[in-house]
């Protein structure tokens, strides 16, 4: 990644992996490039769920990255699924994440 997009960047930059916490089982800990970036407690969750939910988080980055990507191709304004623009769609994912809508 170029210099000039980690400083747009208001987030940790992925890759983030999920792992285990030794030391207490019911952690999940979601584990960026340099440090662990949060850690998710099963004690309302089952095991399953929580590691599930860790996946999907650690994977935000990357999704993030890849609807910017598909925001700039060609055709994307076009398409509708269920009478929604994906367009907007995809507009409303990256405002989010950007703390820009909810």
């Amino acid at each position: 990644m170029s210099k000039a997009k980690q400083s747009e960047l208001k987030h940790t930059p992925g890759p983030w992996t999920v792992e285990q916490c030794e030391q207490f089982p019911s952690l999940a800990k979601i584990v960026g490039p340099q440090r662990v970036e949060l850690e998710l407690s099963a004690f309302a969750l089952s095991e399953q769920e929580e590691m599930s939910n860790a996946r999907l988080i650690a994977a935000a980055p990357e999704m993030l990255e890849a609807l910017r990507a598909v925001a700039k191709t060609d055709g994307v304004r076009d398409l509708k699924v269920g009478g929604v623009s994906i367009q907007a769609l995809i507009d409303a994912a990256i405002a989010k994440a950007e703390g820009r809508g909810e």
